[in-house]
């Protein structure tokens, strides 16, 4: 019988080459680290797009509002534009600065 040479280097090739390996699987342009990030940043723009939805929701609802109640587009204009009827005051209170 023959007695097996002994390779250390093969052992620690192979360690190596496990550890390239792994670090490449996190960090790598396609890797773990890289995956989360894309899928937090993907949550985040769906939150966003939601928000969004529901924004351009309540502008249809107010453009409607706009267009056929005028009680509504009398408020409106009272409130964003400071109008007033003929002979009412207009009060405008300014919040103080910190």
């Amino acid at each position: 019988m023959k007695k097996q040479k002994s390779r250390p280097w093969i052992r620690w090739f192979l360690i190596a080459l496990v550890a390239i390996g792994g670090y490449h699987l996190l960090t790598g342009s396609s890797g773990l680290l890289k995956l989360a990030g894309l899928k937090r940043d993907a949550y985040e723009q769906q939150r966003l797009t939601d928000s969004l939805g529901m924004r351009r929701e309540e502008l249809r609802a107010e453009k409607k509002l706009l267009l056929t109640d005028s009680s509504y587009m009398e408020k409106a204009a009272r409130r964003e534009l400071g109008m007033a009827k003929p002979g009412e005051k207009v009060y405008r209170f300014l919040k103080p600065r910190d």
